[in-house]
């Protein structure tokens, strides 16, 4: 993918807004989104909602026993436009099983998906009912196994798109600073190396990596607020595009920026599939390929380190279903 100016990146998400509107593209177009619930995953989310108006559906998996949800809900519920879908799948993404009962509900019912968005903040370093550690599960493992079961869909895209946020994008900031901070590397390291697999084995799809986010994941807010932010989000989005353009180039904050690439990263026209990480300029750079024999299989390794958490996480299932 070529480097792209912060002008013409929003430039061409207005670009994409506008096609939308106009029946050009985006008509059926299947999003899945899982951690969209706070942080950049969520105003990611949202933007799309504005920005699609022919039959697009929405998939999110969303975790009920969590206070933000009600709230979340709220806000997407203003911004879905008429003729499109939202539909909401329970899923406690710690546990493989669950990542599986959802991408079940999604292959039953749809024949592509054309954007899956994965944003989620690293868990507290506990174990899962799975029996395996929550942290991993949900960096890696969990987003790995719904990749893998969405691929025949993603294949079926025309322009199929995976986007990867590690950790909200957030830098760890509590006392475990160093412990998380060690996950993310982990986990960026790992996801780089299967996505290099990835890519391999599924040339037509984009697979990319972002580290970048808001500095806060976001915290929860008044539901009567949400409802009130989701008609103010949706009035900014009629102004005409060239008085937002000026305005949001003018006043924009750094997030709001961030937010812009993040649009473009999964919507944006790109002529290239395979593998990608964004670097600390927010340029989207392809992923390096191993230069030593020896290396050449660590892709491979990473994905097969995936798979056998996947293996450890249902086994442990089985076994709880069989001591009752």
């Amino acid at each position: 993918m070529a480097k792209m100016r912060l002008d013409a990146i929003i430039k061409e998400n207005a670009n994409f807004e506008f096609q939308n509107r106009q029946d050009y593209n985006g008509r059926n177009s299947v999003c899945v989104f899982v951690g969209a619930m706070n942080g950049i995953g969520a105003k990611v989310l949202e933007r799309l909602l504005m920005a699609s108006y022919h039959s697009a559906v929405f998939y999110v998996l969303w975790n009920s026993s969590k206070s933000s949800t009600v709230y979340r809900k709220r806000v997407f519920d203003a911004l879905l436009n008429r003729g499109c879908k939202l539909i909401y799948v329970e899923a406690d993404d710690t546990r493989i099983a669950d990542i599986d009962i959802a991408t079940n509900q999604i292959l039953a019912a749809e024949d592509k998906v054309d954007y899956l968005c994965m944003s989620k903040n690293i868990e507290e370093a506990t174990v899962s009912s799975e029996g395996v550690q929550t942290e991993t599960v949900v960096s890696y493992a969990s987003r790995m196994r719904l990749i893998s079961n969405l691929l025949p869909l993603l294949g079926r895209s025309q322009q199929p798109r995976v986007l990867n946020i590690l950790n909200h994008g957030v830098r760890p900031t509590n006392g475990d600073y160093e412990g998380q901070k060690t996950i993310m590397q982990h986990t960026s390291v790992m996801t780089n190396l299967a996505f290099n697999h990835l890519a391999t084995e599924n040339p037509h799809i984009t697979f990319i990596l972002s580290p970048l986010g808001f500095d806060k994941a976001g915290s929860s807010q008044d539901t009567n607020a949400a409802v009130t932010m989701g008609v103010i989000l949706k009035t900014w989005h009629s102004i005409p595009e060239k008085c937002r353009n000026v305005s949001e180039r003018v006043f924009g904050t750094k997030a709001d920026k961030i937010l812009e690439r993040h649009i473009y990263y999964l919507t944006g026209y790109c002529r290239e599939s395979g593998a990608f990480h964004i670097d600390k300029r927010g340029d989207i750079v392809p992923n390096a390929r191993p230069s030593e024999e020896e290396d050449k299989n660590r892709p491979e390794d990473a994905w097969e380190f995936a798979e056998k958490e996947w293996q450890l996480a249902l086994a442990t299932k089985v076994a709880n279903q069989s001591s009752l």
